[in-house]
This record gives structure tokens, C-alpha cells and sequence, in this order.
């Protein structure tokens, strides 16, 4: 597993991180490892969310306008043309 090492931490913030710690009954190594897997995990929503909204903000499959149910039997007679030949 990979080592993150974060220098020049003032001492103040050190104490206030390491009392958390101890009020959690956690070691400081601990209690920062699960700081940093929780701002992993916001980081990953983040990129999912912008994703989807990057998605929704494309192109649509289907043009307005478009017969819908007469593209689901085309592509319905073309499928089963497939299997029968």
C-alpha cells in the first residue's frame, strides 16, 4: 500500500487531529487514513455526478420527433431476421 507523507503541519492542527483520534479510540494514523477514504470517496461521487451531467448534456440517442415504437420494431424484425437465417 502506498505511503502519503504531509509535511510542515503546524502543531496546533497536529494536537486538534491527534485529540480526535484519541476521542474515537484511534491511533492519528488511523483516524487520518480514514479521513483521506472518506475525501477518496467524495472525489469519486464528484466525478460520477459531473459524468452523468456531462451525459445528460450530450446529444440525445433518440431525435426528436423520431417514431420510437417504429425504431423498436425494425430493430426487433432485424434481430430476429439474424436467428432465422
Amino acid at each position: 500500500m502506498p505511503t502519503l507523507q504531509i509535511r510542515d503541519v503546524p502543531e496546533e492542527e497536529r494536537a486538534a487531529l491527534a485529540s480526535a483520534a484519541r476521542e474515537r479510540g484511534e491511533s492519528l494514523q488511523a483516524y487520518l487514513r480514514d479521513l483521506v477514504s472518506e475525501a477518496a470517496r467524495r472525489e469519486r461521487v464528484r466525478a460520477f455526478v459531473r459524468d452523468a451531467i456531462d451525459r445528460a448534456d450530450a446529444e440525445p440517442p433518440i431525435a426528436p420527433g423520431e417514431d420510437v415504437p417504429e425504431m423498436i420494431r425494425d430493430g426487433r424484425e432485424r434481430n430476429d431476421a439474424r436467428w432465422t437465417s
